[in-house]
Formats: structure tokens, C-alpha cells, sequence
């Protein structure tokens, strides 16, 4: 993502059905982007484009300014949605919310 990001094409809306989850043969666990239908060159004119799901956006980008387009995207909100639907994930395994012990529930 961060490579595309670069080279000016923007993936914003980050959601749990736009990331993919997969192990690594070491076993660690990796998540990566893999929904790019509302991606964007950013050298559209005067693009600031704010999809994505409100649970998971950034409060910067939920404000009045933001809302009328005045607010410029910057790839830390990208990565602070990623962060966010990362940790809403803690709360299921094999795809069922867990009844008991989530990791959350003492945060």
C-alpha cells in the first residue's frame, strides 16, 4: 500500500472487506489491502476524496471541514484505519465475535 501511495495512486477506503488476511509460512500473520475499486491517482484536480467506514476513519476527517472536501488526505489516516480495523479484528476468531475474554473488553 505504501508503495502505491508513493507512486500517487490512493486506496481510502480501508474496511473490513477490503483487507485480506493471510500466514506467512513462519507463521506470522499479514493483512494487505486487496479491494482497489475506489482508488485514485491523486493528481486528479483538487481531489481530497474521504471514503471509507466511519467506524474506522480518523477524527480529522469526520469534521465539517473534512466533510466539504477542505481537508487534505495524508497517508497517516490510511494507516490509523488500518490500525483501527486491526483491532476491531481482536474481538473474533474464525469469524465469530467472541462470547467471552476479548481482548478489548479490559482496555
Amino acid at each position: 500500500h505504501r508503495i502505491l501511495w508513493i507512486s500517487d495512486v490512493h486506496q481510502y477506503d480501508i474496511s473490513l472487506s477490503n483487507l485480506m488476511v493471510y500466514w506467512t509460512l513462519s507463521g506470522l500473520m499479514m493483512s494487505v489491502i486487496n479491494n482497489w475499486d475506489l482508488s485514485s491517482p491523486e493528481n486528479r484536480s483538487g481531489s481530497h476524496e474521504h471514503t471509507g467506514m466511519i467506524p474506522f476513519m480518523v477524527m480529522d476527517l469526520l469534521t465539517k471541514k473534512a466533510i466539504k472536501g477542505k481537508v487534505e488526505q495524508m497517508y497517516q489516516y490510511i494507516a490509523e484505519s488500518f490500525f483501527w480495523v486491526q483491532i476491531f479484528c481482536l474481538q473474533y476468531e474464525d469469524g465469530k465475535l467472541l462470547s467471552k475474554d476479548r481482548p478489548l473488553d479490559y482496555w
